[in-house]
């Protein structure tokens, strides 16, 4: 069988998928899609995200703890249930009850807002997410677009 370089690369640099559950997402969701090749999945409401935790694999959970329908809850219980392995990172962390909120999660990372690029960087580093930069994505398929014309590299066993 025959692999192209394109699908070696998709192999290789899957783009991290990372759900972000938060009542004003867009912030978040742009700075990811600005500066990294990730594919992000959005929603406000808690049990939307707990079906889509049951359903889906993701690299990374930016949470609001805060959420405004209050089913914050329901997320965590879902990403423990379905997904223990994947980081759980809380946002919104100035709220007056926030101990409690963090007693009631568990173990959990908490990130201070607004999110920042340098903080997006961190998480990456700290959970191993490879993520490319979108330079780095874009130099990837300018390197697969001019090597279209070459001939397929056969696959390993």
């Amino acid at each position: 069988m025959m692999t192209t370089v394109d699908e070696l690369m998709v192999r290789l640099f899957h783009p991290p998928k990372i759900l972000v559950v938060q009542d004003c997402a867009a912030p978040v969701e742009a700075l990811l899609h600005r500066n990294y090749d990730c594919q992000v999945d959005v929603t406000t409401d808690g049990n939307e995200a707990a079906r889509m935790l049951a359903a889906e694999k993701y690299d990374l959970v930016l949470i609001d703890l805060v959420l405004l329908n209050g089913t914050s809850e329901l997320v965590l219980a879902a990403a423990r249930k379905y997904r223990p392995e994947v980081p759980v990172v809380a946002t919104k962390v100035n709220e007056s009850n926030l101990d409690q909120l963090v007693e009631d999660a568990g173990t959990l990372t908490l990130l201070s807002t607004p999110v920042t690029l340098n903080a997006i960087e961190r998480l990456f580093r700290v959970f191993k997410i490879k993520a490319k930069t979108r330079e780095i994505a874009a130099y990837c398929t300018d390197l697969t677009r001019s090597s279209a014309d070459s001939p397929a590299i056969a696959q390993a066993g």
